[in-house]
Parts: structure tokens; C-alpha cells; sequence
């Protein structure tokens, strides 16, 4: 569990992803395949796995470049080069989604929660397709606990705490 002092700014993320289909790269050709993975051109991805391909990196947002029925490749910009993979292996390939409501809830240590959503609250920000983060001004010790919600695509609920001490003397 992560650590920050009392009167610190925490940022917490999240990425809300529906498609998920496994893949083997092949280094030759930098190119993944999929029997009918059902991702098309620009596709936001995020890849997970314990024997990723050399080249890429979990967590990490691609974007799908040169896809057939059954292959694909990726790249780090939208309609960008592919990506040069130095080493096959295989990945879990998620793609990223927007949902219809995305909601930040937070509890304090004293048990006060707090509910952002997102075009309502500006606190709730968009970086990218299925890609948001809130900013959480943290006032108390103790642990404080974040969970995100969503409706529609890509529906999803994730809870995560991170810990605040009170700051040491000077």
C-alpha cells in the first residue's frame, strides 16, 4: 500500500476495458495473433500477461495498426508506426472503452465518503478513450480508501486503498 503525508495531492487512475483476447506475438513480423479478436484500426489497447513480448510493456496504452481477421499489430501513437518487437511471447489485450457514467468515490479515515462523476464534477478527468484520474486532497491521517464505478460499456468496479501519515516534524 502506497504512502503520502497529510496535506498531500493524490492521484488515483483507473482504464475501464471490454474486448479482452489473448495473443502470441512473433518478432519477425512484430505482429500478434488472435483468431477474430474483433479489434479494428486505432483501437486503444492495454496488454497484461507474464510472458509479454520484448518491446512492449503492461500498462501501457497501444493503438491497434494493420489489423486483418485474425492479426494485428500495435503501435505507441494513434495511426503511428508499429511497434518493433525484439522478442515473441503473449498477452491478454484489452481494449480501452468509455462508459456511459464513470463515478471517483473516496472514504476519509473518519468514514466520510465523497462521490465525483465524471462531466458533472470537474475533479473527475478525462486523459483518453477509457483512461480517467482524480486528484484527492488528503487532509487526515489514516487510510483512506478509493473505489471507481461505471455503467454501460465496459462497466467495471475497482477498489484500492493508500495509507497518510502525519508529516514528520522540520
Amino acid at each position: 500500500m502506497k504512502s503520502y503525508d497529510v496535506g498531500d495531492l493524490v492521484r488515483v487512475e483507473t482504464a475501464f476495458m471490454e474486448i479482452s483476447v489473448g495473443a502470441t506475438a512473433v518478432a519477425a513480423t512484430d505482429t500478434f495473433t488472435s483468431a477474430g479478436h474483433g479489434l479494428i484500426a486505432n483501437d486503444p489497447v492495454r496488454l497484461r500477461g507474464t510472458l509479454l513480448p520484448a518491446g512492449v510493456v503492461e500498462g501501457q496504452t497501444y493503438y491497434v495498426v494493420s489489423p486483418t481477421a485474425n492479426t494485428f499489430k500495435l503501435s505507441e501513437t494513434s495511426g503511428g508506426a508499429a511497434v518493433d518487437l525484439s522478442g515473441g511471447g503473449r498477452a491478454l489485450v484489452s481494449k480501452l472503452v468509455d462508459p456511459a457514467i464513470v463515478k471517483a468515490i473516496h472514504k476519509t479515515p473518519a468514514g466520510a465518503v465523497v462521490t465525483k462523476t465524471y462531466g458533472t464534477d470537474s475533479e473527475v478527468v478525462k486523459v483518453s478513450t477509457g483512461r480517467y484520474y482524480m486528484d484527492i486532497s488528503v487532509t487526515a491521517d489514516g487510510t483512506w480508501v478509493y473505489r471507481w464505478e461505471s455503467t454501460g460499456t465496459g462497466q467495471a468496479a475497482e477498489e484500492r486503498s493508500f495509507f497518510v501519515r502525519k508529516k514528520a516534524a522540520a
